[in-house]
């Protein structure tokens, strides 16, 4: 498959063992109201979640993001996102799914960006933490 993304991916799982956060950014339909799965990554662009069914593609969907805090103010995104390629995960029986985001409001802009922002400042200290770390070890040795 070739890449199409223009940014790169946030990871949520590193923002969660750097900042020791226990929740999880839980995706669900907004129209139906039930969980889908969880976040794994975001960018300005789309997103990419787990989840334990398939999830069709090219179809779009209106979901809500819930975050384990505030960010800028709120503690959910709302996103109309298509889905572009869905494949079994290698590691888990679960499903993997990445969006495009194909129509963000006015007021979920600054969430979307402020959230972006902050996952990427998680993985730049996460990063030089383990570089730290990496650095010791060696010195030890």
């Amino acid at each position: 498959m070739t890449e199409r993304r223009k940014q790169s991916r946030r990871p949520t799982a590193i923002f969660f063992r750097n900042r020791q956060w226990r929740n999880y950014f839980e995706v669900s339909d907004r129209k139906l109201g039930h969980p889908i799965g969880h976040l794994l990554d975001i960018t300005e662009d789309g997103m990419r979640i787990v989840s334990c069914d398939p999830i069709p593609v090219d179809k779009t969907y209106d979901y809500r993001v819930d975050l384990p805090r505030k960010v800028a103010g709120r503690n959910q995104i709302l996103l109309e996102v298509r889905s572009v390629w869905s494949h079994k995960s290698e590691d888990t029986d679960c499903y993997e799914t990445g969006f495009r985001i194909v129509n963000l409001m006015a007021s979920e802009q600054p969430i979307l960006m402020a959230l972006v922002n902050e996952l990427m400042a998680g993985a730049e200290d996460y990063r030089q933490k383990s570089a730290q770390n990496e650095s010791g070890a060696e010195a030890t040795v």
